[in-house]
């Protein structure tokens, strides 16, 4: 697998385990509780992996030369059609559609050449620059689901996640993830992520 996108695999693997993890520490009743825009955090764990099944798809496309998207791109149509089918769908289900779709798409990135990494995609992006703008897929939406669970944003791995994530090519999120660290800050005061960081220069000058 090539440097470049190397990276962009371990942090694939990084987020599904902790969209596993989400959904191991979601609270009774939780997979049911709505997250902004009406689905079901359950729907939600469906959606991640059809995303991925479809962003498979469409790098398979690439490797055979052909479009990456053949019938079109539209991902609203295509969340919109299948949502329903994950309303009832059981959580083991759906956390092994997202482990095996995410195996598809390490297998389908470690086969790139440099010369294909840079050609043209979609929407005026080349193959490298939709994988980094994909990447943050499942940690945009990992927001969504502590909107529905306010009880996870109390959580150490959850925080160490969020807070660390780079919202700034959505800056709704990044304004969401503003707000969320203003809330812990609030909630743990100084032993909260990033409000000692006096401490560690105290140590280092120690």
């Amino acid at each position: 697998m090539l440097a470049r996108v190397h990276a962009l695999a371990d942090k694939l693997i990084y987020d599904v385990a902790m969209a596993r993890y989400l959904a191991a520490t979601l609270p009774k009743n939780g997979l049911e509780r709505k997250i902004p825009g009406g689905w079901t955090v359950r729907q939600l764990i469906g959606h991640l992996g059809d995303a991925q099944a479809r962003y498979a798809a469409a790098l398979a496309n690439v490797l055979a030369g052909e479009p990456p998207f053949p019938g079109g791109f539209d991902p609203e149509r295509q969340n919109s059609a299948a949502a329903p089918a994950f309303a009832s769908a059981r959580l083991p289900a759906l956390l092994e559609s997202l482990d095996q779709t995410r195996s598809s798409l390490l297998d389908l990135m470690g086969s790139f050449s440099p010369a294909q990494l840079e050609m043209p995609f979609s929407h005026g992006l080349s193959l490298i620059e939709a994988l980094g703008a994909w990447s943050g897929h499942i940690e945009g939406h990992a927001l969504d689901v502590i909107d529905a669970v306010p009880e996870l944003g109390r959580d150490p791995m959850v925080l160490n996640w969020v807070l660390y994530a780079d919202y700034t090519a959505d800056p709704g999120r990044l304004v969401r993830q503003q707000r969320l660290l203003e809330a812990v800050r609030e909630h743990f005061g100084e032993d909260a992520p990033g409000a000692g960081d006096e401490d560690f220069e105290d140590e280092e000058e120690s």
